[in-house]
């Protein structure tokens, strides 16, 4: 079971890492190439905080959910995390762009 909570945890987390990257680079082009430029610093920082909330979320859930199995509860509330992490990176690398959300 647990090659199985793995393989779906990854299938969620790619597309995740793939869209940070996406934004990162667009943040590094608009501050002229510099990856240690302070808005760059801001996303990194950004993110590690994103990734603390999210296994500090997804650990209470799995510890309060007395009807599931704890470990599945918890890669169940990551991989929602993710999806919706995903989606709002998705949308700041689209304002950055265009300057719109829609």
């Amino acid at each position: 079971m647990g090659a199985v909570r793995g393989c779906i945890y990854e299938a969620a987390e790619t597309p995740m890492e793939l869209a940070f990257k996406k934004l990162l680079l667009a943040v590094s082009v608009k501050n002229g190439g510099n990856m240690e430029s302070e808005a760059v610093k801001s996303v990194v920082a950004a993110n590690i905080s994103w990734k603390q909330f999210a296994t500090d979320t997804c650990n209470y859930v799995s510890a309060t959910d007395d009807k599931g199995i704890p470990a599945d509860v918890y890669v169940n509330c990551m991989i929602d995390m993710m999806h919706g992490r995903t989606k709002a990176l998705g949308v700041y690398l689209k304002v950055l762009k265009t300057g719109k959300a829609k």
